[in-house]
C-alpha cells in the first residue's frame, strides 16, 4: 500500500549524506547554490541549510573528512 506524499518521511541517512554533498559542494568545491539545488531537487536556500548541516557534520567527523578529501584528489 502506498503512503501519500505528505506521510512519507526523509530517511535520515540520504539527509545527512545531502548535507555533505552540499558542504563539500558549495563551500569547498565554490559550486553554485541555485545550480545545486536543482541538481538536489531542493531550494537555494535549503542547500545553504544543507551545507550548515553538512559543515557541522564533517567537523564532528575527522575521519569522514579525510575519507572524502583523500578520495577527491584519486
Amino acid at each position: 500500500r502506498r503512503q501519500p506524499s505528505w506521510q512519507k518521511r526523509k530517511n535520515s541517512l540520504t539527509v545527512e549524506i545531502r548535507d555533505i554533498i552540499s558542504y563539500f559542494a558549495l563551500r569547498e568545491m565554490g559550486h553554485n547554490g541555485a545550480e545545486l539545488g536543482k541538481m538536489l531537487n531542493i531550494t537555494r536556500s535549503a542547500v545553504s541549510f544543507a551545507a550548515n548541516r553538512g559543515e557541522k557534520a564533517v567537523r564532528e567527523n575527522s575521519t569522514l573528512r579525510k575519507l572524502i578529501v583523500s578520495n577527491s584528489k584519486s
